[in-house]
């Protein structure tokens, strides 16, 4: 006679399920501000008074902004030619098109990489 053992269930497996970059910008409200008349984002919402914080959405992408201390400028650590974020995306003729009619201005492309 064989005796089986009792399956114990598996644990959960932790897994990342999103990244939200955080900008530090000079305006808060006027970077979330263009995000939403230019990028199409919705703002949901601003913490502070005034803003310190500030939550974008769009498609399911969410960015976060926060508020540069008062007298300086935002910096950036990147290499020369690299960028703070990448964002992937489908239908990239009809994004550029939606975002130059909203006033972007594209400095490059589309190109698809």
């Amino acid at each position: 006679m064989t005796v089986q053992q009792a399956h114990e269930p598996t644990p959960p497996v932790g897994r990342f399920q999103s990244i939200v970059p955080q900008f530090t910008v000079p305006d808060v409200v006027r970077t979330a501000e263009y995000y939403r008349d230019v990028w199409g984002f919705n703002i949901l919402g601003y913490w502070g008074n005034p803003p310190l914080f500030a939550i974008v959405e769009r498609d399911g992408i969410e960015l976060f902004f926060n508020q540069a201390n008062p007298g300086t400028t935002p910096r950036s650590g990147r290499a020369r030619g690299a960028y703070d974020v990448y964002l992937r995306v489908s239908g990239i003729d009809a994004l550029a098109a939606d975002l130059a009619g909203r006033g972007a201005a594209i400095l490059e492309g589309p190109v698809l990489r």
